[in-house]
């Protein structure tokens, strides 16, 4: 009995340690956000060394660091997601900025431009990031995920988020006799399109299209990059689609879902006879997901399923031709 005690331990071990040495790079590997900005006093001169903590609203997690001699700080692989920005320097009041939005793919750019310290003021502003961002010639579009799962989308085989860009401008189905995913970015085949899921290559190894599709109800974001590429992502020459997925937070979230497509939604095709029923089209998704802390504000848990079922009337065939044998002479 103690062998066997021992060996579960020792199995729980393994798996303890493989759990974290294979979390712990996880985040290297993503493609998320960053948010930057320069750090001023009020004439408009720059304040080195002055502390810049980020605090993400969802999850707790802080990054803190000094703003460099010209006054600039920039913070880079940070989870989609609300953060709070915290400016503090000696002699200047306390500076904050909520509901800054960071999306996948992009530079948010929070300028803060301090106050003398008197009379215990603080500085807080609520209207979250800057709006025009000057330093990436990348265009990028962002869809959350409200946008995600109500937005409609092709139902069936081809149901995917990759869909959405159709909705975006410089964007087309893709062009008739070509192959590849995503449609058409600037007048470009969809093989020259390039996807990731959380920053990580979501390629086919042999051509050039997307190799495994998200559960729609669990993306955070969904962006499309197009126009000048930043370093990172430049493996396209048309439009880099980024597919965040969703995660744990320090509240517990989840939801079930339904979806349901049949031959009564749909409308007979033109080429239809009038006289016969609507052929038969059945499709149905659901599933669920759910997520939560397992250590507040350090681990977090999140998860999600989903089953798909289509059915379609039958297709007739034909017998081939029967081989008969040479008479025998």
């Amino acid at each position: 009995m103690n062998l066997k005690k021992s060996v579960w331990s020792v199995s729980w071990l393994i798996l303890l340690v493989t759990i974290l040495i294979c979390a712990g790079p996880a985040a290297a590997q993503r493609l998320d956000g960053t948010i930057s900005g320069t750090v001023k006093d009020p004439s408009g001169a720059v304040i080195p060394g002055a502390s810049v903590t980020i605090i993400n609203d969802q999850t707790g997690a802080t990054r803190t660091m000094l703003t460099s001699d010209v006054g600039y700080y920039s913070v880079p692989n940070l989870l989609v997601g609300r953060y709070t920005v915290k400016i503090d320097v000696p002699g200047f009041a306390p500076y904050s900025r909520t509901n800054v939005q960071v999306q996948g793919a992009q530079v948010v750019e929070v300028t803060a431009e301090l106050i003398l310290a008197g009379n215990a003021q603080t500085i807080r502003v609520q209207d979250g990031a800057d709006l025009v961002q000057t330093q990436t010639s990348q265009l990028t579009k962002s869809f959350d995920n409200r946008m995600v799962a109500e937005l409609p989308t092709v139902a069936g085989q081809n149901t995917s988020v990759l869909n959405l860009a159709v909705y975006l401008p410089n964007t087309t189905t893709a062009l008739g006799g070509t192959s590849g995913t995503g449609g058409s970015i600037g007048g470009l085949r969809g093989r020259q399109n390039s996807f990731s899921v959380d920053g990580v290559n979501n390629n086919d190894p042999s051509v050039t299209v997307v190799s495994q599709q998200v559960i729609p109800d669990a993306v955070q974001e969904f962006s499309l990059s197009t126009n000048q590429f930043s370093a990172e992502v430049g493996s396209a020459a048309g439009g880099q689609f980024n597919v965040v997925t969703k995660r744990g937070t320090n509240d517990f979230h989840g939801g079930a879902w339904l979806y349901n497509v049949n031959r009564n939604y749909r409308a007979k095709s033109n080429l239809a006879d009038p006289a016969n029923p609507k052929p038969r089209f059945d499709f149905n998704r659901t599933g669920g997901m759910l997520g939560g802390p397992v250590l507040r504000n350090r681990w977090f848990v999140f998860g999600a399923f989903e089953y798909q079922t289509q059915g379609r009337e039958a297709l007739g065939s034909t017998a081939p031709p029967a081989i008969r044998p040479p008479p025998v002479r």
